[in-house]
C-alpha cells in the first residue's frame, strides 16, 4: 500500500476504535447489562430459561471487549509512533512494510496462554498467543456488541411490555367471568386455566422475559381470543334471539291474515258449492302461539335465554305446520271454487261453438245447457252434476254436429 492508503487506514482505524470504546462505555453503564453481568451495586438476575441461555453468550460475547479494545489501542499507538519515524526521519520500505504489518496483519494479540511441554520443540517458546488484524477484531466485537445489546434491549422491551399486558389480563379475565355469568354460558374450565396461566406467565416474566414474551404471543393470547370468541358468539345469539321474537311477533299478523283468508275462502266454498267444502279450524288461529310466544319473551327477559332460544325453534316449528295446514286448506276450497268457475267456462265455449255450427238451437242441446246453467245458478253448485251435464253437452254437440 502507498504511504497515502496507510494514513487513510490508520485514521480509519483511529475512529473505529474511538468510537467502539465510547459506545462500549456506554452500554457498560446500561442497568439492564450490569444486573446480566451481576456487577457490585446492580442485583443480579437470577436468569431461566430462553433468556438464560442468549443473556449468557451476550455476556460472553462482550466479557473481553475492554482488554481488546486496549490492545487494539497499543498496536495502533505503535503505528501512530511507526507513521511519525516516517515523516521525520524518511524511513524507508522496512519502515513502511512495520507500518503496513501493524495495520493490516494479525497485529493485535487477542489471548496468550502456555504451550505445553508436549508440543514445544527445544528452541521454542513457552508462551503461546492467538493474534486478529484490526479489522477483523473489530469485527467480531462489532458482532459481540450487536449481540449482546439486542439481547438487552429486547428483554427491556418484553418487561415494559409484559408487566401492563398482565395486569389488563387479570381486568380481562374478570370481564370475561362477568360475561358468562350474564350469558350464562360455563366457561369455569378455560378461566380456570387461563387465570392460572396468567399467573404462572406472571412468576416468569422477571427471570426469563424473552421465553415469557413468546410464551405469552404462543400461548396466552390466543386462549384468550377463543373465551373472548366464544362469548361473542354466545352474545350474538341472545341478541339475535331478541330480533327473532320480534319477527315472530309480525308472523303472528301474517298467521291472522292467513285465518281470514282461510275463513273467507271455506265461506265462499260453503255458499257455491255443494259439498267438499273444507272447514278451518276454530278460533283465530294464533291465541296459544300468542301465548306460547308471551312466555318465551318473559323467560328470556327474566335471563333464560338459552331456553328461550330452544323454545322459540320449536314455537317456529310450530308455526310452520299450522301455516302450512292453513295454506292447504284455502288451496283445497279454492280448487273447487276454480273447478265451478271452469264448468261456467267450458259449458260457455261450448254454447258459443254450437251457435257457430248452427246448431245451437238444437233442442237436445238447449235442454242440457239449461240443465246445467240451472244448477250453476243454484246456491250451491253440485260440481258432480254440472260436471257430468257439460260432459253430455260436448259429446251430443259432436253427434248433432254430424248429421
Amino acid at each position: 500500500m502507498t504511504l497515502e492508503q496507510l494514513d487513510a487506514k490508520l485514521e480509519e482505524l483511529q475512529a473505529r476504535a474511538s468510537a467502539a470504546l465510547t459506545n462500549m462505555f456506554e452500554f457498560d453503564s446500561q442497568p439492564t447489562y450490569r444486573r446480566l453481568k451481576g456487577e457490585a451495586g446492580a442485583s443480579r438476575i437470577d436468569l431461566a430459561g430462553q433468556t438464560r441461555d442468549r443473556a449468557a453468550a451476550a455476556v460472553a460475547g462482550l466479557a473481553d471487549a475492554f482488554p481488546l479494545l486496549s490492545a487494539l489501542q497499543q498496536v495502533l499507538d505503535r503505528a501512530a509512533v511507526c507513521r511519525e519515524a516516517v515523516r521525520r526521519f524518511r524511513a524507508g520500505d522496512a519502515k513502511l512494510r512495520e507500518l503496513e504489518g501493524l495495520l493490516l496483519g494479525p497485529s493485535v494479540v487477542v489471548s496468550e496462554g502456555e504451550r505445553p511441554l508436549a508440543d514445544r520443540s527445544l528452541f521454542s517458546s513457552s508462551e503461546v498467543s492467538a493474534r486478529q488484524t484490526p479489522d477483523a477484531l473489530l469485527a467480531a466485537l462489532a458482532a459481540a456488541f450487536d449481540s449482546a445489546k439486542t439481547v438487552v434491549f429486547q428483554m427491556e422491551a418484553a418487561w415494559n411490555r409484559l408487566a401492563p399486558e398482565i395486569s389488563k389480563l387479570a381486568g380481562e379475565l374478570e370481564t370475561l367471568r362477568k360475561q358468562a355469568l350474564d350469558l350464562q354460558e360455563d366457561c369455569g374450565t378455560d378461566l380456570g386455566q387461563l387465570d392460572a396461566a396468567v399467573k404462572a406467565i406472571a412468576a416468569r416474566v422477571q427471570n426469563d422475559p424473552l421465553g415469557t414474551d413468546d410464551a405469552f404471543a404462543r400461548e396466552i393470547r390466543p386462549q384468550f381470543q377463543a373465551v373472548q370468541d366464544r362469548l361473542k358468539g354466545q352474545a350474538a345469539r341472545r341478541d339475535g334471539l331478541r330480533a327473532d321474537l320480534r319477527f315472530a311477533r309480525d308472523r303472528l299478523k301474517e298467521m291472522a291474515g292467513l285465518m281470514q283468508q282461510c275463513a273467507a275462502v271455506y265461506e265462499e266454498c260453503r255458499q257455491k258449492v255443494a259439498a267438499g267444502a273444507v272447514a278451518c279450524p276454530a278460533g283465530d288461529g294464533t291465541t296459544d302461539l300468542n301465548e306460547w310466544l308471551y312466555r318465551l319473551d318473559t323467560h328470556a327477559a327474566s335471563g333464560g335465554w338459552k331456553g328461550a332460544a330452544i323454545g322459540l325453534q320449536r314455537w317456529q316449528e310450530a308455526y310452520d305446520a299450522r301455516s302450512h295446514e292453513l295454506a292447504g286448506l284455502i288451496a283445497s276450497n279454492q280448487r273447487l271454487l276454480d273447478a265451478r268457475v271452469e264448468l261456467r267456462g267450458r259449458l260457455s265455449a261450448l254454447s258459443a261453438k254450437a251457435q257457430a255450427r248452427g246448431v245451437g238451437e238444437d233442442p237436445s242441446l238447449v235442454e242440457i245447457a239449461s240443465g246445467a246453467q240451472a244448477l250453476l245458478s243454484a246456491p250451491r253448485t253440485p260440481l258432480d252434476r254440472v260436471g257430468a251435464l257439460v260432459e253430455r253437452y260436448e259429446e251430443q254437440l259432436r253427434k248433432v254436429a254430424r248429421s
